[in-house]
């Protein structure tokens, strides 16, 4: 066997190792096992893969190109075990990696064109297979910021799976692109200006894929975001409504403590006279004047002003809403984003409990902690008819999946818990687990 060809055909297959390590950059977070145990795995795989396919093209003179779609199916199968993301996700960051060295593999083939044309062996040369390589690790280095913020905030926030339906799709293209491109004859590229447009082509559709990624990433911040707005004035709106029932209960508490003076000479007279009727028929006047009693669901003032709205929405549409719950004052995650959660859930259990004839209508919501992990379980009647769809549940409000149950999915993700969703008897429960910063 000659080792020289074998080493050449080793290196050039080596190029899987950048796309590798680009892949992990925007599931940092998510990864099955830690991060030293995956590259380990990741390169050991890599270089197994390129010394037997060196091994294979060396015995059959194969194009390398015969073993990029079983390759690639490997090395997704393989990464699809070791993260935590959805496959259409998982499926735009391989493809993007992949893109990305295509455009390596153009690039070094249309740069060196000229010195490849002594090369008479079918195998690159090793100044070929030493620059592409080197431009992958490059490529990997510069292209790592843009993988792991923007990608990595796409795969952690942009829950809509039709927006994933689609986006897989950008980086195949480029990649089916960059496949057309590499050339079959080093001498056709220095025809005329084939090498000048070959190399500004591929710098071309480089940027076009980093733009579109950008561009995915901004549209997606921008619903976001408007979308956290919306949240926030929900939850604004809740907190006013608190505020002011809670303004209302001091001000005639106020007024009851100024009149009890008064009560109180009116009863202190009778009690003189001994006058037992007309003391006992003052009293039964005086309990008359009661006023509604303030809550206090949560000792935390954010939380309990949230729930006090939905417990008066409850009310007003007549449902039972109970409450078991048990948490501090001082909250181990941000107040804002718990609030966006719950809000999720009651808005979620009201409107299934409301579909229920009126004298029926019941709700739950069982809330603790438990050493470093938030339990929480929300539970309703509803009629017993759903919409449901692979990923989830459909929306009964528009066409399309439902932004409250994706939204209490990804918070939980955040936080690497769990979440179910049950279905049983005229009985929706949703219960997740979520793990804490432990306590410091």
């Amino acid at each position: 066997m000659d080792w020289n060809v074998w080493g050449r055909y080793f290196v050039e297959l080596m190029l899987c190792l950048p796309a590798g390590l680009l892949c992990l950059a925007p599931v940092e977070g998510r990864l099955r096992r830690s991060m030293g145990r995956i590259l380990l795995v990741v390169g050991i795989a890599i270089t197994l893969f390129a010394a037997l396919g060196a091994l294979v093209i060396l015995r059959t003179g194969w194009p390398e190109n015969v073993l990029l779609i079983p390759g690639m199916l490997a090395f997704f199968a393989l990464y699809r075990r070791l993260i935590q993301v959805d496959n259409l996700q998982a499926l735009f960051v391989f493809l993007t990696s992949a893109a990305v060295m295509g455009f390596c593999a153009v690039f070094t083939d249309v740069l060196l064109a000229e010195g490849e044309i002594s090369n008479m062996d079918a195998a690159p040369s090793w100044r070929m297979a030493g620059v592409q390589l080197g431009t992958g690790m490059l490529m990997a280095l510069l292209l790592w910021p843009l993988m792991k913020r923007r990608v990595g905030w796409l795969i952690d926030s942009c829950v809509q799976t039709s927006a994933w339906r689609i986006a897989w799709l950008m980086p195949l293209a480029h990649l089916i692109v960059f496949i057309f491109m590499a050339p079959q004859d080093y001498h056709t590229v220095l025809v005329n200006r084939v090498q000048m447009l070959g190399v500004v082509v591929s710098l071309f559709l480089l940027f076009l894929l980093a733009f579109l990624i950008e561009l995915f990433y901004r549209i997606a911040r921008s619903i976001s975001d408007s979308a956290a707005l919306r949240e926030q004035n929900n939850f604004l709106a809740a907190q006013a409504h608190q505020y002011a029932a809670l303004n209302s209960y001091i001000q005639e508490t106020r007024r009851l403590r100024h009149d009890f003076r008064q009560h109180l000479r009116v009863l202190s007279g009778l009690a003189a006279k001994e006058d037992l009727n007309a003391l006992t028929a003052y009293l039964h006047e005086m309990s008359g004047q009661q006023i509604d009693e303030y809550r206090m669901i949560f000792a935390n003032p954010s939380l309990n002003a949230l729930a006090g709205y939905y417990d008066a929405l409850a009310c007003a549409n007549g449902v039972v809403l109970e409450w078991r719950i048990s948490l501090p004052e001082a909250l181990k995650i941000p107040e804002a984003e718990m609030c966006v959660l719950l809000g999720n859930l009651l808005e979620n259990a009201i409107e299934g409990a409301m579909t229920r004839p009126e004298g029926k209508r019941s709700a739950c919501v069982i809330c603790r902690i438990s050493g470093d992990m938030l339990c929480l379980v929300v539970e309703n009647g509803f009629d017993g008819h759903v919409r449901r769809m692979k990923e989830g549940f459909l929306s009964t409000k528009h066409p399309g999946q439902g932004y409250g149950l994706h939204s209490v999915r990804s918070t939980v993700a955040r936080h690497q818990g769990t979440m179910s969703v049950e279905t049983e008897d005229g009985l929706f429960r949703v219960s997740m687990l979520m793990n804490l910063p432990p306590s410091g």
